[in-house]
């Protein structure tokens, strides 16, 4: 059988072979070359774009993690690089958690960050074992730490007044007790490792301070004023254990530290005044309208009913249902922001306020700026802080919403019947809420 013919390409073909292929090279190399480097050509805007990164860091570590609805096989922390410029739909679960979804922005030759972030548990909110001894309480207010509370108990007579461990919700022997008819007001110090307990009684007030490290709930001090005096008080703004409570009526002033008593020469509670360390002592004028420290005038033409706090270049002050933030500029202009939101809540470790309304949560930062973060149709009970991170606790009527106004995400962590005060342990991540849950008006906690 004879072989077929062999065929030559001629010189014009292979000329014509050899330029194409090192067309080819100069074309697609530098393409390979640009891919490579991050660069993608997108064709919603016709133009090459450089890719970005995404980095995860979140817990628990064994989270996995989903983009676009594909699982990622890595590990914390995740690392992706040349993601082409875009939203991407990012979803994180673990088991025994809620899951965490949001649409993440990734632009070019740049880093977008998801971290600082913890899933939160999802838990049925058990009754605390032993808490028999609280119920039927007339009310509950927890410490800054949710430790401890300070309960109320009715009964036929009296308004006993406890101190409750919230762990495991025993409650202590009586502190003291008041008449039916007696309004209570509790304000803690900022470690909740002291209270001061005001009583409005018929014929006068009664104010006490107590120490939550100790099983003997003995008032510490107690001060007895007529009901018609007006009455000032404040804790220190410290976490320390050594916290102070200043006190101001019409005839003294007065700094309790534990049992000890000092006299101090500060404005009487007919002037509306501030400390946070005891040595500098701000007052505001309701003649002059101005906000004073020691005496000489800092800011001015102002209205004020409370004083949250107060430096040299700053103060944030409370009148009626809003808050006014006042800074002085370098060449000593002064600058007023009203702001809305009848309540507040200071976060220490972001140096924030949460200032609230039944509808609207904003954040006034450390620098002065003021943003609004969270609206709602449902009236907002109480805020509280979750996480040192920033992450607040939303309480309405039946429910309980963790949200993280970094990211701008929600999370219902409970619906329930009813919710009439809540407490948060940080160190334990344990949400305390007295309220009834599946009809049983009781103690609860919520891990998250």
């Amino acid at each position: 059988m004879p072989f077929p013919e062999k065929t030559y390409l001629t010189r014009p073909v292979r000329r014509l072979i050899m330029a194409c292929l090192v067309l080819s090279f100069f074309i697609l190399a530098p393409l390979v070359l640009l891919y490579t480097m991050g660069y993608r050509f997108d064709l919603a805007t016709q133009s090459i774009k450089t890719t970005g990164v995404l980095n995860i860091d979140i817990l628990p570590k064994r989270a996995t993690v989903k983009i676009n609805d594909v699982i990622l096989d890595d590990t914390m922390p995740i690392k992706l690089f040349n993601r082409a410029p875009g939203t991407y739909t990012v979803e994180i679960s673990a088991d025994g958690y809620h899951t965490w979804k949001k649409d993440i922005r990734i632009e070019s030759n740049q880093t977008t960050y998801i971290k600082g972030l913890t899933l939160f548990a999802d838990n049925t909110p058990p009754e605390i074992s032993g808490t028999t001894e609280v119920v039927g309480a007339r009310h509950i207010f927890f410490a800054p730490n949710g430790n401890k509370s300070i309960m109320v108990l009715p009964t036929t007579t009296t308004q006993e007044i406890h101190l409750v461990d919230n762990a495991s919700a025993e409650r202590y022997s009586s502190i003291t007790t008041t008449p039916l008819d007696s309004t209570i007001n509790v304000m803690w110090s900022d470690n909740g490792e002291h209270a001061a307990i005001v009583l409005n009684e018929q014929t006068q007030k009664r104010l006490f301070t107590i120490s939550t490290n100790s099983e003997q709930t003995k008032p510490l001090t107690e001060i007895i004023i007529p009901t018609s005096t007006p009455l000032h008080y404040q804790w220190t703004d410290t976490l320390l254990s050594s916290a102070s409570l200043f006190v101001g009526t019409s005839t003294l002033s007065t700094k309790i530290t534990n049992e000890t008593l000092s006299p101090l020469n500060y404005p009487s509670s007919t002037a509306i005044w501030y400390t946070a360390d005891g040595n500098d002592v701000w007052s505001y004028s309701t003649t002059t309208r101005s906000l004073s420290r020691n005496g000489e005038m800092f800011f001015s033409s102002l209205d004020a009913d409370t004083i949250l706090f107060a430096t040299e270049s700053a103060a944030l002050i409370k009148t009626g249902n809003q808050h006014t933030h006042i800074t002085k500029e370098w060449d000593g202009a002064q600058r007023a922001t009203i702001l809305p939101g009848p309540h507040s809540i200071y976060i220490p470790q972001t140096r924030e306020w949460v200032l609230y309304s039944p509808y609207e949560i904003a954040l006034l930062y450390a620098d002065g700026t003021y943003n609004t973060i969270y609206r709602t149709d449902e009236p907002i009970l109480s805020v509280l802080a979750l996480e040192d991170t920033g992450v607040i606790l939303i309480t309405k009527k039946n429910q309980l919403i963790g949200f993280n106004p970094g990211f701008y995400t929600s999370q219902l962590l409970l619906q329930t019947d009813n919710i009439e005060s809540v407490g948060v342990d940080q160190s334990r991540r344990t949400i305390y809420f007295y309220g009834t849950h599946q009809t049983k008006r009781n103690l609860h906690s919520l891990q998250y």
